[in-house]
C-alpha cells in the first residue's frame, strides 16, 4: 500500500480495540482493519496510515476517553489529529445496525469534509491540571453529600431519643457529635445504628476534608496561571453551576426616576406581555 496519493484515516475507538478506515482523495476505503490498544498496537497503526500515502488528517472519536492514548501518539508523531464528534442515535440511518467498521468510515468521511470536527482539549499544561483535581474534588463533594443523606435517612428512622438530638441539629454539627466514639448500650439494634452513624459520619468529614484541600490547590494553579479569571465578576477557581454573576443593583434615584415617569397602565401592560410565552 506504498503510494504519495493523499487519504484520510478515521478511527472508530474502544476499550480493547481500535477499528481502522483510511479513505483516498476520492472517498474510496484504501484499508479497513483493528488494532490492539497497546503499544505494538499504536505503531502498528501508524505504519499503516503512512504506508497507504500521504495522510492530510485522522479523525478520531473520544480523543478524551478511549482514544487518548491514539490521539498523544500520533500526534506527537506529526499527524494532523482532529476530533470527530460521535453522531447521535436518531441521526443515524434507518436500518443500518451498529457497525465499528462503518463508524470508522464515517468517521474518515466527516474528517475530510470538515462535519463535526472539534479542536483536540489540551491534554497536558496546567488546565490538564485543574481538570483532573476538579474530577476527583466533585468525586469528594459526591461522597460527602451521600454520605450526609444515609446518614439524615437513618436518624429520620431511629428510636426517638437518637432522633430527637440529632434532628435539629446542622449538618455540621450532626456530623461532628456522630464522629465521637459512642459506648455499647446492649442493643443490638441501637448500637448498629451508632456504627453505621459513626461510620457515615467520618466518611462525611474525611470527604469534606480532602474537597477543601483541593478546592486549595485549583485556586492556586488559577490564580498562578490566569488570574485575570479571579477578577472577573461571578468567576472563580470554582464555579458553581448555574449560579449566575451578579447584577449590579439600580440606584435608588434611578429606580425613583422610574416610577414617577412610569403609567401605571403602561406598566400593567407591559406586565402582561412579559408573561406571555415568547413566540
Amino acid at each position: 500500500m506504498e503510494g504519495t496519493s493523499v487519504v484520510y484515516a478515521g478511527i472508530d475507538t474502544h476499550k480493547d480495540k481500535y477499528v481502522l478506515c483510511v479513505l483516498n482523495a476520492l472517498g474510496r476505503i484504501v484499508y479497513e482493519g483493528g488494532f490492539a490498544t497497546d503499544g505494538a498496537g499504536y505503531r502498528s497503526l501508524a505504519h499503516t496510515i503512512s504506508d497507504a500515502g500521504r495522510c492530510a488528517l485522522v479523525g478520531i472519536e473520544g480523543t478524551a476517553l478511549y482514544g487518548a492514548g491514539i490521539c498523544s501518539y500520533l500526534c506527537e508523531r506529526g499527524y494532523t489529529v482532529m476530533e470527530i464528534l460521535r453522531s447521535k442515535r436518531d441521526k443515524r440511518r434507518r436500518g443500518s445496525s451498529k457497525n465499528d467498521a462503518i463508524d470508522a468510515g464515517t468517521t474518515a468521511r466527516n474528517a475530510a469534509a470538515g462535519h463535526g470536527t472539534c479542536v483536540l482539549k489540551s491534554r497536558d499544561g496546567w488546565s490538564e491540571a485543574v481538570r483532573a483535581l476538579l474530577d476527583l474534588r466533585e468525586l469528594c463533594v459526591r461522597t460527602s453529600t451521600a454520605a450526609s443523606s444515609a446518614a439524615k435517612s437513618l436518624d429520620n428512622i431511629a428510636p426517638e431519643p437518637i432522633r430527637s438530638k440529632y434532628e435539629k441539629m446542622s449538618v455540621l454539627a450532626m456530623m461532628k457529635s456522630l464522629a465521637r466514639k459512642r459506648s455499647a448500650t446492649g442493643s443490638a439494634v441501637t448500637d448498629a445504628l451508632h456504627t453505621s452513624l459513626h461510620v457515615l459520619a467520618k466518611t462525611w468529614i474525611d470527604a469534606k476534608q480532602r474537597a477543601d484541600e483541593l478546592e486549595v490547590l485549583i485556586s492556586d494553579l488559577v490564580r498562578d496561571n490566569a488570574p485575570a479569571l479571579l477578577e472577573i465578576d461571578g468567576c472563580g477557581a470554582r464555579q458553581r453551576r448555574g449560579r449566575q454573576p451578579r447584577k449590579a443593583p439600580l440606584k435608588s434615584s434611578t429606580r425613583l426616576a422610574l416610577r414617577r415617569l412610569a403609567d401605571r397602565g403602561v406598566e400593567r401592560q407591559d406586565r402582561q406581555a412579559q408573561a406571555q410565552p415568547g413566540r
